[in-house]
């Protein structure tokens, strides 16, 4: 229901070509609605492990809107931040690729010289957890959302089940983690509630304020 709410908001959102913050958040917010909606879907197939890395993503761009909300000045830091991801992708194709596997016309001093105009830092996490005031739920839901969206072991054994000494048993088709999957849904909802208040700002309808209110409770 909150993504439906969501959803319902943006229909109604405009911005005026010269509004360029207004652009990118009613962008970055549509965005999250569409990964909000696949998590939802994700949910309804009971595949919650596939949806983690989806509302992993999810939670990092919650987090920049709550952040920029705060403190509209940090647009130019997100795109600072980003930037700074595009260093990354090039030095990795100086540092990490033959000379053979680059496109000739890709030199090496072509890439230094772009990987020097750009910013050293790319996307933090953190930065954006901690200037929203979410270090708690970055040290906790966020981290098991990491878990659950990487390829380590841990996610792996979820999918077994033990007898009374520990011994695996049986492979499941599904987990069965019910704090992950409440932990997907209840952050899928949270942001899209917050997002819709956020783009809407003082332009929710009655109806929708008060759609919020409730789906908060």
């Amino acid at each position: 229901m909150a993504c439906d709410l969501l959803t319902q908001v943006l229909q109604s959102q405009s911005a005026a070509r010269a509004d360029a913050p207004r652009v990118i958040m009613l962008a970055h917010v549509v965005r999250m609605r569409e990964f909000g909606q696949a998590a939802v879907l994700l949910a309804r197939s009971r595949s919650f492990a596939a949806a983690c890395p989806v509302v992993r993503s999810l939670v990092e761009m919650g987090w920049v809107m709550l952040a920029i909300q705060e403190d509209p000045e940090l647009v130019d830091e997100w795109i600072r931040q980003t930037q700074g991801e595009h260093r990354k992708a090039l030095a990795g194709l100086r540092d990490k690729l033959d000379a053979d596997q680059r496109p000739h016309a890709m030199t090496i001093e072509d890439l230094d010289q772009s990987i020097a105009e750009l910013p050293q830092s790319g996307f933090n996490v953190y930065f954006w957890a901690e200037k929203c005031h979410s270090r708690a739920a970055y040290a906790t839901t966020y981290r098991m959302l990491s878990d659950w969206s990487h390829g380590g072991s841990q996610a792996a054994l979820e999918y077994l089940s033990l007898d009374t000494d520990g011994e695996p048993t049986n492979v499941k088709a599904r987990t069965d983690n019910l704090l992950m999957q409440a932990d997907c849904m209840q952050s899928t909802a949270t942001l899209c509630l917050d997002a819709a208040g956020y783009i809407a700002r003082d332009r929710l309808t009655t109806g929708e304020a008060r759609a919020i209110e409730i789906l908060e409770l």
